[in-house]
Formats: C-alpha cells, structure tokens, sequence
C-alpha cells in the first residue's frame, strides 16, 4: 500500500467526498471550523490542493470520520470510494445531520406534481 500525506489531496477529491456523503460545502466548513473561502478555494483546485497542510489534514480527517477512503495516486490514480463499514460516528456525526438538514430544505422547495 502506498502511504499518502494527509496534505496530499487535490479539489476534485475533496469535491467527490463531499458528494458520497451528499453533503454541503457549508456542513464541511462548519465541521471542519474552516471558513467556507477555505473549503472553495481547495476545492477549485486541478491538482493538489494549496493551503497549508494543517488545514488540508482537517478536511481529509473530517471526511475520513465520515467514512470517506482517499485512494492515493499510486494505486492508478487519485480518487476516494465509501468504506463498506463506516465508523459509527458516521452514522451519528453531525457532519451527516447537517448534510440531512440541507437536504431536506432543497426538496422542500421542489415543485409537486
């Protein structure tokens, strides 16, 4: 297995984390305590992403809590995937209550048939 730096991680799979768990730019910043600039700005990133590895090892380990597995570049390319086990946290976390809340205020606003 190839070890990985936490600070090693680019914005699309921060962005494709966020996704997985269905959860917000805004729940990331809250849980995290980043400013949401923070969590943009990382995310807008082609490659690795440029802020300073202590902010960077603060998302990474948010979205790991969460369930969230970084795949490192040496094992054919970067990328994350959902563990089949999350932590119970996960299950529990208020990183996943926010993610619901959002949720729920989006379909809230859909149109009814």
């Amino acid at each position: 297995m190839v070890e990985r730096r936490k600070s090693a991680i680019t914005g699309a799979q921060i962005r494709a984390a966020r996704g997985l768990l269905n959860l917000t730019a805004e729940a990331l910043a809250d849980e995290t305590k980043l400013s949401l600039k923070t969590i943009r700005r990382a995310e807008q990133e082609h490659g690795q992403v440029q802020i300073n590895a202590a902010n960077a090892e603060r998302i990474v380990s948010v979205l790991e809590a969460c369930g969230v597995n970084f795949i490192p570049l040496g094992e054919g390319g970067v990328g994350v995937r959902l563990r089949l086990n999350p932590p119970p946290q996960f299950r529990t976390s208020t990183v996943r209550r926010s993610a619901n809340k959002s949720t729920a205020k989006s379909r809230g606003s859909e149109r009814k048939p």
